[in-house]
């Protein structure tokens, strides 16, 4: 819903409106697992499972017209046809980025 839109936007940010920086971000963060022993030198966040949760949402919430349109100046009245080629460009950067490094 609406928290994972604001996480989207956040990651967005985060990752300065970069797809390739969002999504190796979100591909190092959900592959990362917990050692099988508790010596392991990496500290672990306790909630790791509901930080990879949200990173997971945040990263399918990147196609949504608020995160490609984030920073865009309104210019006033835009032709929808416009905003709609704008959305898809959008969407297909995402798809390409995730398909060549996922």
């Amino acid at each position: 819903g609406a928290e994972s839109l604001d996480l989207s936007l956040d990651l967005w940010d985060f990752c300065n409106s970069d797809a390739l920086s969002s999504v190796c971000f979100g591909k190092g963060a959900l592959s990362f697992q917990r050692a099988a022993r508790e010596t392991a030198c990496v500290r672990v966040p306790h909630d790791l499972p509901q930080l990879q949760h949200a990173i997971l949402g945040a990263l399918l919430g990147l196609g949504a017209p608020r995160i490609a349109f984030h920073g865009a100046a309104a210019t006033g009245d835009v032709d929808i046809q416009q905003r709609l080629e704008e959305h898809l460009a959008h969407c297909a950067l995402l798809t390409a980025v995730a398909q060549e490094n996922g």
